[in-house]
C-alpha cells in the first residue's frame, strides 16, 4: 500500500472525449486488450495447427513471451505451458484478457513531490497532462538539481556523489532481518549521520520552494535527504523522455491511487 502516480498517453480515437480521463484510459486499455485478443489468437490459429510436438512447444514459447512483453509479471506468462492442451491454453488467455491494461509511460510510487505539483490541476485525483506542466516540473527539478550540485552533493553528470554510503553496507551473508540490533544500530547511526550532512545544505531551501514534499496517507517520507535527491533527478530523466516521445496528437493522462 503507498501512494501509486500513473502517467499513460494515447492517441484518441474518433468520439473519444480527449478532456476526460475515464473515457481515456477506458479506450487506452481497450487498445492494448484488442491487440491482447488479436496476437493471442492468431498464435493460437498457428498452434491448433502445429503438427510435431517441438513445433508446438516454440510456439507456446513465443506466447509465453509476448505475454511476458505486455503483462511482465512471471505469474501471468508462466502458465502457459506445453502440458496445456490448447482449450486449457485457450481459457488461461481469455483470463488473461479481462485483466490486460495500458503499461504506464511514467510511474512513481511514494514521490509525494510529484503529487504536489500536479495536485493543483487535480480532480477525482487525476488530471490531463499538458506538455506546459511536465516542462515547468522539469524546470523545478533542475533548480533543485543546480542547488545540490552547487553543494557538492551531485556532479556535472547527473550523478549523486557517493550514493552508495547511503544505503545499508551489508558484509557477507547479511541481511537487514537477520542483523543483531548492535549492527542494525550501528548502519543507522552511519546513515543519519550521512544524512543530517546532506540536510545542512542550501539546496534544501530551494526544495522546499521548487519542489516541496507532501505528507499524507501512505505518502512516503517528507525528508529532503539523498533518496529524495535521488526521486528527483529520476523524475527529471523520465519526463525529459515522455516529452521526447510526445507526438502533438497524443494526449498525456494522470491518475493517482493509494
Amino acid at each position: 500500500m503507498g501512494l501509486d502516480i500513473y502517467f499513460q498517453k494515447v492517441k484518441p480515437g474518433k468520439g473519444v472525449n480527449r478532456d476526460s480521463v475515464e473515457e481515456l484510459d477506458h479506450y487506452n486499455n481497450k487498445l492494448v486488450r484488442d491487440r491482447f485478443r488479436n496476437k493471442t489468437k492468431r498464435l493460437m490459429a498457428r498452434i491448433d495447427r502445429a503438427v510435431k510436438i517441438s513445433e508446438r512447444t516454440e510456439l507456446i514459447t513465443k506466447l509465453r513471451e509476448y505475454v511476458k512483453e505486455v503483462m511482465e509479471y512471471d505469474w501471468y506468462y508462466d502458465k502457459l505451458t506445453p502440458e496445456l492442451t490448447n482449450q486449457e491454453l485457450r481459457e488461461k488467455i481469455e483470463q488473461l484478457t479481462k485483466i490486460v491494461y495500458a503499461k504506464n509511460d511514467v510511474y512513481f510510487r511514494k514521490v509525494n513531490f510529484v503529487y504536489a505539483f500536479f495536485s493543483p490541476y487535480l480532480q477525482d485525483e487525476c488530471c490531463i497532462v499538458t506538455k506546459d506542466m511536465v516542462r515547468e516540473l522539469i524546470a523545478h527539478c533542475n533548480s533543485v538539481i543546480q542547488a545540490a550540485q552547487e553543494d557538492g552533493l551531485i556532479n556535472k553528470k547527473g550523478e549523486i556523489i557517493n550514493k552508495g554510503d547511503f544505503y545499508y553496507h551489508y558484509q557477507e551473508g547479511e541481511n537487514w532481518m537477520n542483523m543483531t540490533q548492535e549492527r542494525r544500530q550501528e548502519e543507522e547511526e552511519r546513515i543519519n549521520k550521512l544524512s543530517e550532512h546532506v540536510a545542512d545544505g542550501h539546496w534544501v531551501e530551494v526544495a522546499e520552494d521548487e519542489l516541496p514534499t507532501q505528507s499524507g496517507f501512505f505518502f512516503g517520507s517528507t525528508d529532503y535527504n539523498i533518496y529524495y535527491l535521488s526521486d528527483v533527478l529520476d523524475c527529471k530523466n523520465k519526463f525529459e523522455e515522455l516529452l521526447a516521445k510526445w507526438k502533438d496528437d497524443e494526449v498525456v493522462y494522470n491518475m493517482m491511487s493509494w
